[in-house]
């Protein structure tokens, strides 16, 4: 039996922003230390302060036009971003989204499995966690899966975990309940994906 996906929006991008308010003295500092630096590299014909920090806040408005309602305007975002005396709208808070763990049925067995790749292709990997219809810890594993595909580790985080249960339980004979975020790996695995 296959559990169904849960499916979890990603976290905001550029949530929190690097910098917070408190780190302001430090860049004001910063700019005192680089303008002489900068007007003896330029032989006086340095921009002057005000100029660089009209370019800065150029910069800021044009990440945040970028971005649009994908940047999270709040927290130390907000007070930095006001403290230059940017215009902005602060972002409407999400809601929280509820992730619970259903326990499976006896007899079964439940793995959460995931796989993971930076880039597609990049680096991969992928991991899974066995647990009873006491929600009792079974086993967990990772894996290194190489330069390959989200995909690839996907499947082969099943694939790689079914083969750990049986070689090291090959006593129990429960059935497994697999649960991935992969709606390519449910789906196939359910016979809607052919080959």
């Amino acid at each position: 039996m296959i559990g169904q996906p849960v499916v979890v929006s990603p976290l905001p991008l550029g949530a929190p922003f690097a910098s917070t308010a408190k780190n302001l003295p430090f860049t004001s500092s910063s700019l005192a230390r680089l303008l002489p630096r900068n007007d003896s590299k330029f032989h006086g014909s340095a921009p002057n302060s005000s100029f660089i920090s009209n370019k800065v806040k150029k910069g800021i408005c044009d990440a945040i036009a970028t971005r649009g309602s994908h940047w999270r305007l709040d927290g130390p975002t907000a007070s930095l971003i006001s403290s230059l005396g940017l215009p902005f709208h602060p972002s409407p808070p999400k809601p929280p989204i509820e992730v619970i763990w259903l326990k499976p049925d006896p007899p079964w067995i439940k793995l959460n499995v995931d796989g993971a790749s930076h880039g597609n292709p990049g680096p991969s990997g992928a991991g899974g966690v066995f647990r009873d219809h006491q929600a009792t810890f079974l086993l967990g594993f990772s894996c290194n899966t190489l330069h390959n595909t989200n995909s690839f580790a996907e499947f082969y985080g099943v694939y790689r975990g079914i083969s750990i249960w049986f070689e090291s339980h090959p006593q129990y004979h429960d059935p497994i309940w697999i649960e991935s975020d992969s709606s390519l790996v449910v789906d196939t695995i359910n016979g809607k994906v052919e080959n």
